[in-house]
């Protein structure tokens, strides 16, 4: 083969003689070693000498192809712009010439140079050619709904019917997103004309009926729809959904036990189900529908969620409601509603003669209220019957005497808690540490009432230890005892009429309560608590903003109030009370950590991610196993990055490190009758 120069010279000499087809000839040659843009252009031009018009195209074809392939755009545009000089009706010229201003962001023009060729053609009748032009246009202007309906309408002429319902339907959802109800029906039912059961189409003739308020109409679409579709989960949701809101809770009952049975995992079946059993009156099916739902809620820790769902039956004296109330409160830290729901919870078990279950809910409530002497009573009562009373009378929680009446014991004088009960097992001596550096907070803080309560549980465990004896004598005097006494009211069962004569008469003395008179913040507190139990909130909050007037309970009655606020939604509300609890704590406060946890999720739900952040670091630094604030972590630096630490104001209650003090896990009960 001669070389690239030669050839090229005999090439112009074959032109300069008119030569034309041995000129391509040898630049044809050429083309062996590789493509080569400029060599197609420059045969084409040859053809195009002898009026051969088709293989001047293709040449140039081939060479505009070379040169959009090499991304030389302006060379490519020019040879599609001489091809459609030649051919104007030239589709793929078109095509690859809008495509490489889109490329270059002209999208406008490319949509606009599109549209003139499928306008030609379909006016001359080349529809599937239009069909095409357009479907490619589209790529360019995807929102243009004026193309959408060109295409389904040219598919619809061509026969291809599903493509044509499947865009009217499209076309259809667009209209609904712009808000155009009328217009979106109107494409719905041309979707139905070429398709009778169209799924899409008819859920969306639904949708739209259900909005205006006809939902026999809805309900008619949807029947249609499972017709077509006799096992779509989702298809039989909505029609359930739609059918409890028509009254029809027989063909809605029948749908979610179908589902239930294909799907008993399916907590979602269950909860409508167990709503719909609700609003029949039939609350031991609903219990039994809800029952899992609400157990998945405690296990992943959605309070609030678990309690909406308990709701409905607050009124029913039964264990297993009973049981998660004591499990929901305890996972929430609420000691002051926990309490309450344990002793419910013993009076039930006592009442079917469960002695053993009572005694149990009796002792867990005992560690809340160390000093409440009817607990203890209750205990020696029910221990006695089961023959499980020490000896003399004394129960577990007995030591000679009751701790709570402050007498000596006839227990050999220790030396300290490592000397006196730390080998039996009962309390270790990191336990005791923790709890008397809490007990001393609060008499230093004049909380009397919490100091005396763990110096008495300190005292049950170590009888001989001088000290506790000391600052128990110190605390029970007269003058304190007055101060101190607080009476233990039960809280009332949602609803009003079921509220005990002792709550009522509480809230009939505040009633009464003269404006000038002073404040009984205890009262108020107890009536705050039992509103906010009944989820009556606002009235909660009411008492609550009293009694956290009170500077002796600042810490109780602001947490409380706190977290009324919390569940309330009013989370700047909650964070200042929160703020208030930590101004009067120390770092080594018993209970702080549960207090800055708090706090940070008030932050959170007030959209203030920054601060969470900080607390919740704060926490991790500390305790990294504290609660889930890791999994807190992870959730809030996934949605912002961490930000640079600022000291601030907070900074003077930074917390140190905390006792260690060994958190027992709650015990999962799962009961599955009421």
């Amino acid at each position: 083969m001669k070389d690239k120069t030669s050839i090229i010279n005999a090439a112009q000499k074959f032109t300069a003689r008119g030569q034309i087809d041995e000129a391509i000839a040898e630049w044809s040659k050429l083309l062996a070693s590789g493509k080569d843009g400029n060599i197609h252009n420059t045969i084409g031009d040859l053809y195009l000498k002898k009026r051969a018009q088709k293989e001047a195209i293709e040449s140039f074809t081939k060479a505009a192809g070379i040169f959009r392939e090499d991304g030389f755009y302006p060379k490519a545009i020019a040879l599609y712009k001489k091809i459609l000089n030649l051919d104007p009706d030239r589709t793929d010229a078109v095509i690859s010439l809008a495509e490489l201003n889109a490329e270059r962001g002209f999208t406008t023009q490319a949509t606009e140079d599109l549209l003139k060729v499928a306008n030609k053609l379909e006016a001359d009748g080349d529809i599937k050619k239009a069909l095409e032009v357009y479907q490619t246009t589209l790529r360019f202007s995807p929102f243009d709904i004026n193309i959408k309906i060109k295409i389904a309408e040219l598919s619809l002429k061509l026969g291809f019917n599903e493509r044509a319902a499947k865009g009217f339907t499209v076309i259809a959802s667009d209209y609904l997103e712009k808000g155009d109800t009328g217009k979106a029906e109107a494409f719905y039912r041309k979707a139905i004309e070429i398709d009778p059961g169209n799924i899409t189409a008819l859920t969306g003739l639904s949708a739209i009926a259900e909005k205006a308020g006809n939902l026999e109409q809805a309900l008619d679409y949807l029947s249609k729809v499972i017709s077509s579709a006799p096992d779509d989960r989702n298809i039989l949701l909505n029609y359930s959904n739609l059918a409890i809101k028509a009254n029809k809770t027989d063909g809605a009952r029948d749908v979610l036990l179908k589902l239930v049975e294909k799907d008993p995992s399916d907590n979602e079946v269950k909860k409508l189900l167990g709503a719909l059993y609700i609003s029949e009156g039939e609350i031991d099916d609903a219990w039994e529908a809800l029952m899992p739902c609400i157990d998945e809620a405690i296990e992943t820790r959605k309070w609030a969620y678990a309690l909406e769902l308990l709701n409905p039956f607050m009124e029913i004296r039964s264990i297993p409601v009973r049981q998660r109330l004591v499990s929901i409160y305890r996972g929430k830290g609420d000691n002051e509603v926990l309490l309450v729901e344990l002793k419910e919870l013993a009076e039930l078990h006592e009442s079917r003669g469960a002695l053993e279950d009572a005694v149990r809910s009796y002792k867990e409530a005992l560690e809340l209220s160390a000093d409440d002497t009817g607990i203890r009573d209750k205990i020696r009562e029910l221990e006695g019957k089961l023959g499980t009373a020490s000896p003399a009378g004394e129960s577990l929680y007995d030591a000679g005497e009751s701790p709570a009446a402050g007498g000596d014991t006839a227990a050999p004088d220790a030396q300290g808690p490592e000397t006196s009960r730390q080998d039996s097992g009962e309390m270790s001596s990191e336990y005791f540490a923790a709890k008397k550096t809490e007990a001393d907070f609060y008499a230093r803080q004049g909380l009397k009432d919490e100091a005396v309560r763990i110096y008495e549980e300190l005292l049950s465990a170590f009888p001989g230890n001088s000290e506790i004896k000391n600052e128990l004598t110190a605390l029970k005097s007269p003058q304190s005892a007055e101060e101190g006494t607080e009476a233990v009211h039960e809280k009332p069962r949602q609803g009003g009429p079921s509220v005990n004569a002792a709550m009522n008469e509480i809230l009939k003395e505040l009633d009464e309560e003269p404006a000038s008179s002073a404040r009984d913040y205890e009262k108020h507190f107890q009536a705050g608590i039992t509103y906010r139990r009944q989820g009556l909130l606002d009235e909660a909050v009411r008492e609550l903003r009293i009694a956290a007037e009170d500077p002796a309970r600042t810490i109780r009655n602001s947490r409380m109030l706190a977290l009324c606020y919390m569940e309330k939604g009013s989370y700047a509300e909650a964070v200042r009370e929160f703020e208030k609890v930590i101004a009067e704590l120390s770092p080594d406060s018993a209970g702080y950590l549960d207090i800055l946890y708090e706090t940070a999720e008030a932050y959170a739900g007030n959209g203030d991610d920054a601060n969470a952040l900080r607390i919740y670091t704060d926490i991790h630094n500390q305790d990294p196993t504290f609660r889930d604030v890791s999994m807190m972590l992870d959730e809030l630096r996934a949605r912002k990055p961490e930000p640079e630490h600022q000291p601030g104001p907070e900074a003077e209650h930074h917390p140190g490190p905390e006792p260690a003090v060994t958190r027992p896990k709650p015990k999962k009960n799962r009961i599955s009758y009421l």
